[in-house]
């Protein structure tokens, strides 16, 4: 659940072109946080700046996060 809210976060990542990431990586949420910005561009609707995010994304940072939401009564689902 954890990369998937990650994968959310990124800004300018849409619902089409997050559709995209999962059909191009077998639904594997590990694999896209894992893939170099070249396989990442791969994925139509993907450019440079979005694929950079996507690499730059700290999962503790995002737990973290997480926990303070959930904190304040923000329920994730």
């Amino acid at each position: 659940m954890l990369a998937w809210i990650a994968l959310s976060l990124v800004k300018h990542l849409g619902g089409k072109t997050f559709r995209n990431l999962l059909a191009h990586f077998d639904d594997d949420l590990d694999a896209i946080l894992c893939a170099e910005v070249v396989e990442l561009r791969r994925v139509p609707g993907i450019g440079q700046k979005i694929a950079e995010s996507i690499r730059s994304i700290d999962l503790d940072s995002v737990a973290v996060r997480l926990d303070r939401w959930q904190e304040n009564g923000i329920q994730v689902i």
